[in-house]
């Protein structure tokens, strides 16, 4: 006798589209999320130092935003920072980081080539991650302003 179950043929193409549903219920993104370009990416500590100290402090509901215009590199920077005081779950953190990044990318497609701007998103509000059209309902007037879109 033969005991072995008889699974569905296409049981890993079922779950791979139970996980797309998943991923589109949860994060309602058109494109995949992929990193900034390392050109559009700001992450040397002494850059980021210079930019808290010297930026321009907009408080934008839950985030604050350090501007400062005229990096004289050709393009646009940014970086997210969302520290343990928003949540002390690693998750939590991680997937407001994802979510501010897909702002920062649909924005970075609008940003005019002459605009070159120093962009540092931190987070403030206490544990509750953002919806991505929260963010960037948020978000987007502030760059308008400011850097130029």
């Amino acid at each position: 006798m033969d005991f072995s179950p008889e699974w569905p043929q296409r049981l890993g193409a079922q779950l791979s589209q139970d996980a797309e549903k998943r991923v589109a219920l949860s994060f309602p993104c058109k494109k995949p999320i992929t990193m900034l370009k390392k050109k559009h990416r700001l992450h040397h500590a002494s850059d980021i130092q210079s930019l808290l100290r010297q930026g321009r402090r907009i408080k934008v509901g839950d985030f604050f935003l350090f501007i400062k215009k005229g990096n004289g590199l050709g393009n646009s920077r940014y970086t997210v920072i969302v520290g343990k005081k928003f949540s002390p779950l690693a998750t939590a953190r991680n997937r407001q980081k994802r979510v501010l990044k897909a702002v920062l990318q649909e924005i970075e497609k609008n940003v005019e080539k002459q605009v070159q701007c120093d962009v540092i998103i931190m987070c403030t509000s206490k544990g509750k991650v953002l919806s991505y059209k929260d963010a960037k309902n948020s978000i987007l007037p502030v760059f308008k302003r400011n850097c130029g879109i």
